[in-house]
């Protein structure tokens, strides 16, 4: 754990990495015993569907499976869970480097990382244009569902960015703590909310039964919440510890009371 060190780039990226894939196969056992239900469900009543539109089992019809549904929702789950959450690991480490001169505490810099990046790539993409399971929509329409979901993580990150230069201006201006606060939040609030509302709806009609689909969303929107919850607080717990033990090593080893008091205010 003394490994971990928030002031060099290469300890960031490593731990960010590894807590990220820990996190992300946490989300994939989440989703196995939650979210995978609801995808045979809706497997199931899109097989229903179109046997009655076309009046007999279509199975020789069908094209084979190049990865099949067993692997999909075993080891391809964990496999692509583990990925993503490595990928988000390396978001999340480049957000907590770039976010060091804003907030030098590593423990609220990291709280700052974790809320600004769930809330751009998880949350405010959910609110817009939630997640539907397989087989539910046009899939025709998966394009334009594709590039307004990205659009919409994109301005949620610039809006993420330009709350941290907010809160960077404010501070220089000797705003108080609280004040800074609620001014950013309601700031970011405002701009979320004007693009949520200008962006145009999800282009295609969910024709599948609401509850089905809400318990998908929810089940979803869990496992990505345990994601970059694990991913927030592992990784903060891990770079303060680090940073405690260091400490601590090195105000063992002064001799000088002096030198001992000046490491702790450092640390």
């Amino acid at each position: 754990m003394r490994q971990v060190d928030h002031a060099r780039i290469r300890s960031v990226v490593v731990t960010g990495l590894v807590v990220g894939l820990l996190a992300g196969l946490a989300s994939a056992l989440l989703h196995t015993f939650v979210g995978e239900p609801l995808v045979r469900d809706a497997i199931a009543l899109e097989d229903a569907g179109a046997v009655a539109t076309s009046g007999q089992q279509l199975v020789g019809a069908t094209e084979p499976e190049l990865i099949s549904r067993s692997v999909q929702s075993g080891l391809g789950l964990f496999v692509a869970m583990g990925l993503s959450g490595a990928v988000f690991g390396l978001l999340f480490a480049c957000a907590f480097w770039g976010l060091r001169s804003a907030q030098p505490q590593p423990f609220r810099r990291t709280l700052w990382a974790g809320m600004i990046l769930f809330g751009s790539i998880t949350l405010a993409p959910w609110l817009k244009y939630p997640p539907n399971p397989p087989g539910v929509g046009d899939p025709e329409s998966i394009a334009r569902r594709q590039g307004l979901y990205v659009s919409l993580i994109a301005l949620s990150l610039a809006f993420g960015i330009l709350g941290v230069a907010l809160a960077g201006l404010l501070r220089r201006r000797d705003w108080p703590e609280h004040r800074r606060t609620a001014a950013v939040a309601l700031a970011t609030a405002v701009a979320f909310g004007v693009a949520l509302a200008l962006l145009p709806p999800a282009p295609d009609q969910v024709d599948a039964p609401a509850t089905l689909i809400w318990r998908f969303r929810l089940a979803s929107l869990a496992g990505s919440a345990l994601l970059w919850g694990l991913l927030t607080t592992g990784f903060g717990l891990l770079a303060c510890e680090g940073s405690r033990l260091r400490c601590a090593e090195v105000a063992q080893r002064s001799s000088a009371a002096e030198g001992t008091e000046h490491v702790e205010q450092h640390c």
